[in-house]
């Protein structure tokens, strides 16, 4: 009598090979297995096919393993890599994490990372992002690695700015793979926490050599940031060759930048009242992100500082920038509301505008009215509809266009200055000045849009703000706090300004005099060296 077996059903069930025909004639084969989902054991069995019988067989080595240890997931299997990111970066959103820090997030990963965004059907991801999540190797990451780096991101993956424009493309250097890749390895650790994949494997890739993590590491006068003179040339070149461009906002801007080492939200969220001028201090206090338009906290909390107002900005922006500041409720503001007001206000002239707001057919209002009537899309007819003086009234506008200054650097209807606006200004004047990137052979590296690509961006103001400090005797931990840097590390990229020169000289001479003492004995055949050396060729112990 037959012996019954006391083994269960097998978890993993492979079935017999099968074989079609396809439209064009060729022949199709498969290899399928399935199983039960143990966290659905009502379900209907998943159904895998595989192109190999070996294939299939790794996969039902794994598949039983994990069900014997009861670690299996099934969501790990067929999810991809985009969809574990795009839903690990919502719920990090519902978490409170800040706007500018998820901006920066997802930037990285559509650009680098998975090479597409939430949009992207399933397999027209240019890079990781169609990897199934069990799947991802070491060997793939290493592939994408060299695929990507010393290359411009595709064009149709970046985003346009508020004014259209989609800034200048710069190839990955060394330092924004190695960025990209923690940015991969911490959220591969976040599917190893929730038991998606057992290992990362982007934990053991060295992104960047020991080199470029060295270079990175310092920062240097003329690479990274301007040097003195390069500054000098671009406050001197707002301030006269630019001084009527946008109500003149460019200087006061750019000095802010480059005597009070503030952050570019820091600076646009920056409001009159943070204005201390009786103890000669800004209070930064709020942020404002390149994404968005609210004012929101600053980076950290030692982001939370006093900056020294010094002198030369005192006078700029007291006396030279805040009387003709723009204000919220200013002119542009108050015609945007009229016509508002007045949605049958469809034909009129900019002259008519401008006797409306008892401007008496100012060209500043014209110029004015013409923009806001190409924002609002409004025809203009010289004979058109003149607008009454009764519908602004009640809006509660101030009849002389004076309004309230609430921002320190405004726009020109007295919002929040856009960030972008400040990057394409500070290009313009670096190529007009000639500071511009330039190839080994000494020739301009140009952008997409064919124009040369400006060595500087405006944060490197603020580097410029901390080495001048440094080189002029500051201790480490005064320029910490002025800057708001959060721990003395992120101060220590520019330690190489705060070597004392004196002291310098002297370990020179001190070093130059001790071996030019061994050189003279080598020199002057000292009787004790000839001793020495005719006791060591005999073998004679030194002493």
């Amino acid at each position: 009598m037959a012996r019954k077996s006391t083994k269960g059903p097998k978890p993993v069930k492979e079935a017999p090979r099968r074989v079609w025909t396809n439209r064009d004639g060729s022949q199709g084969t498969a290899f399928p297995l399935s199983y039960k989902d143990p966290n659905n054991p009502k379900g209907s069995p998943i159904r895998l096919q595989f192109k190999t019988k070996a294939e299939r067989t790794r996969e039902r080595i794994k598949i039983e393993h994990k069900l014997s240890q009861n670690t299996y997931n099934h969501e790990g299997e067929i999810m991809t890599l985009a969809e574990f990111a795009w839903a690990h970066l919502a719920s990090r959103e519902e978490r409170g994490i800040s706007p500018g820090r998820l901006a920066g997030i997802e930037t990285k990963l559509r650009l680098h990372i998975l090479g597409g965004d939430q949009d992207t059907p399933r397999g027209k991801y240019l890079y990781l992002g169609d990897k199934i999540l069990t799947k991802l190797q070491p060997s793939d990451i290493d592939a994408w690695v060299k695929e990507i780096q010393g290359k411009v991101p595709p064009k149709h993956l970046l985003r346009e700015g508020p004014n259209g424009n989609i800034g200048e493309q710069h190839s990955r250097s060394r330092a924004k793979i190695a960025d990209v890749g923690i940015e991969l390895q911490s959220l591969l650790e976040r599917a190893c926490e929730k038991q998606l994949i057992f290992y990362n494997p982007a934990k053991g890739v060295d992104f960047t050599d020991a080199t470029a993590k060295h270079e990175s590491d310092l920062v240097y006068a003329g690479i990274h940031f301007m040097d003195p003179d390069e500054a000098a040339a671009v406050l001197n070149y707002a301030k006269f060759e630019m001084a009527h461009i946008d109500g003149g906002r460019w200087y006061p801007i750019l000095a802010t930048y480059l005597y009070g080492g503030l952050r570019s939200g820091e600076v646009r969220a920056l409001q009159v009242h943070e204005l201390n001028f009786n103890d000669n201090r800004i209070n930064v206090r709020h942020a404002i992100t390149a994404h968005t338009s609210k004012r929101g906290p600053t980076k950290s909390s030692a982001g939370n500082r006093d900056v020294p107002l010094l002198p030369p900005l005192y006078g700029i922006l007291k006396d030279e920038w805040l009387p003709i500041a723009p204000r919220a409720g200013g002119i542009n503001w108050r015609i945007e509301q009229m016509l508002k007001a007045q949605p049958d206000l469809t034909r009129v002239s900019d002259r008519a505008i401008a006797d409306a707001l008892g401007s008496h057919g100012d060209d500043n209002v014209r110029a004015a009215s013409w923009r806001t009537r190409q924002k609002l899309g409004l025809k203009s007819f010289r004979n058109g509809p003149t607008p009454s003086l009764s519908a602004i009234i009640p809006l509660g506008l101030p009849e002389d266009g004076s309004g309230d200054l609430r921002f320190v650097f405004p726009s020109e209807t007295g919002q929040v200055l856009g960030h972008g606006q400040i990057k394409l200004r500070f290009r313009e004047i670096q190529r007009a000045l000639g500071m511009i990137r330039r190839d080994l052979e000494g020739n301009p590296i140009l952008a997409a849009d064919g124009k040369p690509l400006a060595k500087y961006s405006p944060h490197s103001c603020r580097h410029f703000y901390v080495s001048y400090l440094a080189h002029h005797g500051f201790s480490l931990e005064q320029i910490g706090r002025w800057v708001g840097h959060e721990t003395e590390e992120m101060t220590k990229h520019y330690r190489h300004f705060f070597e004392d020169p004196e002291r310098k000289r002297r370990d020179d001479e001190k070093l130059q005099a001790a071996f030019l003492a061994l050189d003279a004995k080598v020199s002057r055949n000292d009787t004790k060296v000839v001793e020495f050396a005719h006791k060591a060729r005999a073998g004679t112990p030194k002493g």
